[in-house]
């Protein structure tokens, strides 16, 4: 059949397979040459991105810087640890940013150069912040040196970054122009080949044409022969499979019959085995096997949708089965809803649609039907019902040997259920007997090894038992105390009498004050010398013997470390109670367990054994110190700093909390040290205070100013708001002081700083550079008319005499001003501009102002 169908086409000529090979080069280059000029403009592509990421890093990393140095310079100002939160987050950026740029500029020469040269500042800025943060928290006062030197890092970083961000701007700008060519070579490649494709699609499909019209010829004739020959083959195949199928329907019913014939089947699963076997055999969506008990039919078992019938009855009088029974012949419904033999609620329920019903026989009598159902109308042939009925043949003669074997299976369950109830029972008591005398053995084997003395006693006081642990201490063998007197062998002389007079009360009255409770007593060894012991007694009745069984746990060790642990808490407790500080232990659940005797001195009350720490220190400390004593239950040594209500009123507290960790890692509690700091943070404050401020005019020092500006221009920075700095001095006030001595200067200089002082608001700032040098600060001024106005206020606030020991003083002033839109300067050359202001108002004539513009967008 295969080689008469395959019908080969005519073979290629030697045209078409040059013109093939053509097509496929010019397919080729085609996809060649389009994707090469691609690749190429995206590696170009890439390295632009890998410059704008650069320039995107660099600037984040001058931004860490800044905000690092800002916090720092905040903190310096304000002492307030908040301040620091900038710190902690610049240095993160820091930290984060170098590596990344690092790897950027790998293979660029010049960057990897100006790279190490800022990392070679990087250390240097790390370490001058940090100490500068140290000597704050320990309130000292800062080196100006050190805060120059902090700005000249700072512009160096400037420096360099800026450099390296120029460097990539100038990359970035010449990868994108080879992008733009490579960009219009990759669309004169595309136009190109487009053309030569549109050539070839044309020659394919006049040569496809061609071959078409050659080829349909050949196909038509095939197809007749095909057709033919696929008739033949159907027909030989379905003859092949109803053979198959009759074959496979006998060795199934074969399979079953031997399946029967095993007696160890019990009833149920015997017709649910030819529930299925049918299932297999037929067409059937459900098997039912009915069984006649009484005027009823019961569905004992059932395959398929037949299972939902499981456990129903019907009546026979009224259903297709009870009918098959009394005509005792196979009975089939093609159509159940139009035939009105069938028990119609029975039918619906299980969705049959068509069923036939087989008579089952047993000893030549009816016991039940074997019915097959399917789900639309005339669904079994006649193989089908002859089928149902072979099974039902099969099934009769053999449930009859079932039923008898389940009579004689159930008598001989009983009868083996009763022998091995007899079995269990002379097992159990044998078991007993041995479980009580392993018992005994384990008992003394264990009171053999326990490293507990043991020793038992009889009504007379005589030795009945003695353990190996009672030898190692007593110094008596087992093998010589047996039988002697306990009064001579282990009780002191001073206690005998009282040993003897107890176990006479007990025979007496069935009482002994010593029975079964833990006592502490002395006990004597063989060499003379007294042990002290823990011992519990009780007593055991044997019929009409008792005995007295005793165990004993030498203590002394444990009673002279206890002695010791006494001692040494008594000289902690001297120790701590002597140390100015409140020293406290916490459990795992916040609750006191020890403190000393500051917490009366200093608060004048103490907690109680137990007492949660939130309920004596109270709720709005406790939620202060809530999260560091939670850090220290979690294994944290923690350190901070707050206030707390005491005797001679609110205290500054600095606590440390110290966790308390087991062998296991685990922690169970932590002790916490808190030390009284009110008095230091006073004098500290005054100390800060005599830093910060000029002490002749009151105005902020140098230093103070400066840090106090850079805060302003980092606010101006991020809300761009303009603000103002005035640079003004005193004319000619160098012949005051030599004419009237420091003295008169001293009150000019008091004198003009209240006059600029009365000139300001309340939240601009003044600061006093050297000599008669001043700086103003005005910040969120609007315009520029703003900042004129307050100038010309302070140069008339200026004009008003001066009282001084000489007599009232006349002077005036100079301003320069620097009005400031938009601007990254540093804050001292912003000073330095106003300065420049002020020596163009003194060039003009002295006792006036002059104001330059700052905007880095535009001109100065």
């Amino acid at each position: 059949m295969g080689a008469d169908s395959i019908h080969p086409g005519p073979s290629m000529t030697r045209m078409q397979r040059w013109g093939l090979l053509i097509a496929v080069v010019i397919l080729l280059l085609n996809t060649a040459v389009p994707f090469l000029v691609s690749r190429q403009a995206a590696l170009k592509r890439e390295e632009v991105g890998a410059q704008r990421e650069l320039i995107h890093q660099l600037i984040q990393l001058l931004g860490g810087y800044v905000d690092a140095e800002t916090g720092v310079r905040g903190f310096m100002l304000t002492h307030d640890e908040t301040f620091l939160a900038p710190y902690v987050h610049g240095r993160g950026e820091v930290r984060r940013l170098l590596p990344q740029v690092a790897r950027a500029v790998h293979s660029q020469p010049e960057q990897k150069r100006r790279l190490e040269k800022l990392l070679q500042i990087e250390h240097p800025v790390n370490a001058l912040q940090t100490q500068r943060i140290e000597v704050l928290r320990r309130n000292l006062p800062i080196d100006t040196a050190s805060v120059i030197q902090g700005k000249r890092y700072m512009d160096a970083i400037r420096a360099g970054i800026g450099a390296m961000d120029a460097d990539a701007r100038q990359r970035a700008a010449v990868l994108a122009a080879d992008v733009a060519r490579l960009d219009r070579w990759s669309r004169i490649a595309v136009a190109g080949m487009t053309l030569l494709d549109l050539l070839l699609i044309g020659a394919a499909c006049l040569l496809a044409l061609r071959a078409i019209r050659e080829q349909r010829a050949a196909m038509v004739a095939a197809d007749r022969a095909n057709r033919h020959l696929l008739n033949e083959v159907a027909q030989r195949n379905e003859t092949m499979g109803q053979l198959e199928q009759h074959t496979a329907r006998l060795n199934e019913v074969i399979a079953t019959q031997a399946l029967l014939a095993q007696s160890a089947l019990d009833l149920d699963r015997f017709l649910k085995l030819v529930g299925d076997s049918m299932m297999r055999l037929t067409p059937a969506q459900g098997v039912v096997v009915q069984m006649i008990e009484g005027e009823l039919l019961a569905c004992r078992a059932g395959s398929g949708v037949g299972s939902s019938l499981i456990g129903t009855w019907v009546e026979q009088r009224s259903s297709l089965s009870g009918l098959c029974i009394a005509q005792e012949q196979v009975l089939a419904s093609s159509d159940t809803e139009n035939d009105p033999r069938v028990n119609q609620e029975a039918c619906r329920r299980a969705g049959a649609r068509a069923l036939v019903v087989a008579p089952l026989f047993q000893a030549g009598v009816a016991v039940g039907v074997l019915m097959m159902v399917a789900d639309h109308p005339d669904a079994f042939s006649p193989h089908d019902t002859q089928t149902l009925q072979l099974m039902a043949g099969l099934m009769g003669a053999a449930l009859g040997y079932q039923r008898q074997f389940e009579q004689n299976q159930v008598l001989l369950t009983g009868r083996t259920q009763a022998l091995a109830a007899l079995e269990r029972e002379l097992s159990r008591r044998e078991r007993y007997e041995a479980e009580l005398v392993s018992s005994r053995q384990r008992t003394q084997a264990i009171i053999e090894a326990s490293h507990e003395m043991f020793i038992c006693i009889d009504r007379d006081g005589l030795v009945i038992d003695w353990n190996a642990q009672a030898a190692a201490v007593f110094g008596w063998t087992k093998d010589e105390v047996l039988g002697r007197p306990l009064t001579e062998l282990i009780v002191p002389e001073r206690f005998r009498l009282r040993h003897q007079d107890g176990i006479a009360h007990f025979l007496k009255t069935g009482e002994g004050a010593a029975l079964n409770r833990r006592i502490e007593l002395p006990a004597m060894q063989r060499n003379g010398n007294e042990v002290l012991v823990e011992l519990t007694i009780t007593v055991l009745h044997h019929g009409d013997t008792v005995e007295f069984p005793c165990f004993l746990r030498d203590i002394s060790a444990r009673k002279r470390a206890e002695q010791a642990l006494l001692n040494q808490q008594q000289t902690l407790r001297a120790i701590t109670d002597a140390i100015p500080a409140l020293v406290a232990f916490l459990d795992a659940t916040q609750r006191y367990r020890y403190w000393n005797g500051q917490y009366l001195v200093l608060l004048g009350i103490e907690p109680t054994e137990g007492q949660l720490m939130v309920d004596f220190m109270g709720k709005d400390y406790y939620e202060r110190a809530r999260p560091y004593v939670e850090s220290a239950l979690c294994g944290e040594k923690v350190h901070f700093e707050t206030t707390m209500v005491a005797l001679r009123g609110t205290r500054h507290i600095v606590s440390d909390l110290i966790p308390q960790i087991g062998e296991q890692g685990t922690v169970s509690g932590c002790y916490v040290v808190s030390w009284d700091v009110t008095d230091r943070k006073q004098q500290e404050l005054a100390w800060r205070t005599l830093a910060s401020f000029d002490t002749l005019t009151g105005a902020l020092t140098r230093a103070f100013f400066l840090e106090a500006l850079d805060l302003a221009l980092r606010r101006h920075r991020r809300s761009g708001q303009p603000l103002a700095l005035f640079y003004l001095d005193v004319d000619h006030f160098k012949p005051i002081n030599d004419q009237h001595g420091h003295a008169v200067g001293d009150a000019v200089l008091r004198g003009y700083a209240q006059a600029i002082e009365r000139s300001l608001r309340e939240s601009d700032v003044v600061g006093r550079l050297g000599g008669d040098e001043f700086c103003v600060m005005l910040d969120e001024v609007r315009t520029e008319e703003n900042a004129i106005a307050v100038a010309e206020k302070i140069l008339a606030a200026v004009r008003m005499p001066i009282e001084t020991e000489s007599g009232p003083m006349q002077i005036s002033t100079s301003i320069g001003i620097a009005f400031i839109v938009r601007t990254q300067r540093a804050p001292d050359q912003l000073v330095a501009l106003a300065d420049s202001a002020l020596y163009q108002a003194k060039q003009i004539g002295r006792d006036r102002f002059a104001l330059i513009r700052v905007d880095d967008e535009g001109s100065l």
